[in-house]
């Protein structure tokens, strides 16, 4: 079992403040994600084992500390993440009903929804650069109590679902017994394996549904979260940028041309680096997905 490890409060930053009642939940997120296979994780990956997720303040990251098979995410990674998730919920709602109306420009104009899809990027890039940075005033909060079928319960799905692949991530380093300190090469090829490993975990079962779709806009808000870190700090020579994760990741997901997922999951990579953009006249939602993959590819690193 994936259990909550001890939270010591000191000086409490926004991050912690916001994000901390979702601790429980964040702790059963890989469970959540995939409900189907939750007995299989406990029993054939934690070996009916407890493992530790401990929440701790620091830089906005996520790691896995194999030899104490202990998952550390910290408190700004988190609130990024919700930012993101939020961000990407709004921006693809705007530009889905924006094409519909035979729109290709978002209006991002003050007190906008893209405003704010605008403004909560903007946040998650300053936790990446300081944990400890202010949430602005006039955005909107985490809420972990949204009622169901809310607006804020829906963005916390997808934050949960964001944070539950990235858990799984790490969980797969341990799982694949990775080793921490070895070659950039290595590092890089096992960073591969564990985002493979996670998004066949999510999807080899999923129901062919919505609720496959989900998963794969889950893990696309993930990885959009992770290359604004690769934006913020110009990537790592231990791990692939993100795009590459995420061309990597859609090799897997088997979606129709016509995916919900993909589609959504198109409109979060713009928010987050062609927010000015037209939306371009592409024949179908995979397309799209591809193109904009690849136009994200080409930005300076």
């Amino acid at each position: 079992m994936l259990e909550q490890g001890d939270v010591r409060f000191f000086v409490m930053t926004d991050a912690e403040r916001l994000i901390r009642n979702f601790a429980r939940v964040v702790a059963s997120a890989p469970y959540a994600l995939a409900p189907e296979r939750a007995d299989e994780l406990q029993e054939a990956v934690f070996e009916g084992e407890s493992w530790t997720l401990a929440l701790e303040e620091g830089p906005a990251q996520a790691t896995a500390r194999v030899d104490r098979r202990e998952i550390v995410v910290t408190f700004a990674a988190l609130l990024g993440l919700w930012a993101v998730a939020r961000a990407a919920m709004i921006a693809g709602v705007e530009a889905i009903a924006a094409s519909r109306a035979d729109r290709r420009i978002l209006d991002s104009g003050p007190n906008s929804p893209m405003a704010e899809a605008l403004a909560l990027i903007a946040a998650a890039e300053a936790l990446i650069r300081d944990p400890c940075a202010a949430w602005p005033d006039g955005l909107p909060h985490p809420d972990a109590a949204a009622p169901e079928g809310s607006d804020d319960w829906r963005v916390n799905n997808v934050f949960l679902g964001a944070v539950g692949w990235i858990c799984l991530h790490e969980v797969a380093h341990i799982h694949l017994g990775h080793e921490p300190d070895t070659t950039d090469a290595l590092r890089r090829r096992q960073e591969n394996e564990a985002d493979s490993w996670a998004t066949r975990w999510v999807l080899d079962r999923a129901p062919p549904d919505l609720r496959r779709e989900f998963r794969v806009f889950a893990i696309a808000a993930g990885l959009a979260w992770i290359a604004l870190v690769d934006k913020v700090r110009r990537g790592s020579l231990t791990h692939p940028h993100a795009w590459e994760r995420l061309g990597h990741c859609a090799q897997v997901f088997g979606t129709e041309e016509l995916s919900p997922g993909l589609e959504l999951s198109t409109h979060a990579m713009k928010a987050c680096f062609f927010p000015h953009d037209p939306i371009e006249d592409f024949e179908t939602p995979q397309e799209a997905f591809f193109g904009t993959l690849f136009a994200a590819s080409r930005l300076p690193r």
